[in-house]
């Protein structure tokens, strides 16, 4: 049998990937800041003998591989990393910030009609007034997640990171409504997160708590198979249940429905939740009735908090073939330990 044998002058022969375009990648944690926050990059430099990093100051090098870095910037910046491959072929990536003053610099909502640019609003999330079809507990703006509509998921941040390692407070008006006496799904959960992706991370089903480096205290609405109601508090971290009450089995709180979370008539007021977190212990009240008491969480060793104790909070709600409006109707939260009950000691009648 004959051979065909190729010929090629060997000055021509190109080394394996000599030819190709290095790969370069940027991105941050999230397009856009509170002033003096920090900023969290990440990139990614392969098939490049060198890389610089500019910040619109200068370029700088940087190596080759994959690493991520804090940077503080004070306006609107767009970084670009450059990688140039043994060859001399050179490829970019950019990653633009914008940085944003908000008039609202605290969580303190009665309602949300001054809401702004202080929210991070992600999916169907949005600001709305929905009083004639839900007339309690007034004429106001609220933060919706969800509408009463199918397959549908929507996350709220409060853009500035909180400091809630050493404890937090927060209150906030839930209220979880169909118009049309039919049933709902499936949840509204209020989460801690520590995420790479900061406010811009998107939740989808926080009902379960699946969310890593955060807390979620979710409530859920839908009784899947081997639960035991259609009202449950689900307290877990990536996906690990730390905490599990069927509300159905509480004395003294009242339900919107027999058996269900949901008010199915959009008439009724919202429930009132606090959520405290002292000493290491979180503790969950509904409409003043105390459903969780006392449970150990480190928010620190679930990667919740940075180093600093600082987190993103907000909330996050999905509905699937059944659907809910899940709103939030007030929000407040203070961050540090919070007071103990005063008590009386001593006492003297002049």
């Amino acid at each position: 049998m004959g051979t065909t044998a190729r010929k090629a002058t060997a000055d021509f022969i190109p080394l394996p990937g000599a030819s190709l375009l290095p790969f370069v990648s940027i991105s941050g944690n999230t397009p856009t800041i509170v002033d003096g926050d920090s900023l969290t990059l990440t990139y990614r430099l392969l098939g490049a003998v060198s890389g610089t990093f500019d910040d619109g100051t200068g370029a700088v090098p940087i190596a080759p591989g994959t690493a991520s870095f804090v940077v503080h910037p004070t306006a609107d910046t767009t970084y670009t990393v450059t990688g140039t491959s043994g060859v001399g072929l050179v490829s970019t990536a950019t990653w633009s910030v914008s940085i944003i003053s908000p008039d609202i610099e605290e969580i303190d909502y009665a309602n949300f009609d001054e809401s702004s640019n202080e929210l991070s609003l992600i999916g169907n999330a949005a600001i709305v007034n929905d009083f004639a079809n839900l007339p309690l507990p007034g004429d106001a703006d609220r933060l919706r997640l969800t509408a009463a509509l199918g397959n549908q998921s929507g996350t709220a941040w409060f853009r500035k990171r909180q400091k809630v390692g050493d404890g937090f407070e927060t209150t906030f008006g839930m209220h979880i409504t169909r118009t049309d006496n039919g049933n709902g799904a499936d949840g509204l959960a209020f989460l801690v997160q520590n995420s790479a992706q900061g406010n811009a991370l998107a939740v989808s089903n926080a009902d379960q708590g699946n969310t890593a480096n955060a807390l979620t205290v979710a409530f859920d609405t839908y009784m899947n198979g081997g639960e035991p109601s259609a009202a449950l508090l689900r307290v877990a971290s990536a996906g690990t249940v730390l905490a599990l009450v069927d509300l159905t089995t509480i004395d003294g709180l009242a339900l919107r429905s027999p058996g269900r979370l949901l008010d199915p008539t959009g008439q009724l007021a919202p429930y009132q939740v606090r959520i405290v977190y002292a000493g290491g212990l979180l503790s969950v009240d509904l409409d003043g009735v105390r459903v969780l008491n006392g449970l150990a969480v480190d928010l620190a060793a679930l990667g919740a908090v940075n180093d600093e104790g600082e987190a993103y909070v907000g909330f996050a709600a999905r509905t699937g073939g059944s659907s809910e409006a899940h709103d939030i109707t007030s929000w407040t939260l203070t961050t540090g330990a919070p007071a103990g009950t005063l008590r009386l000691i001593s006492h003297s009648i002049d």
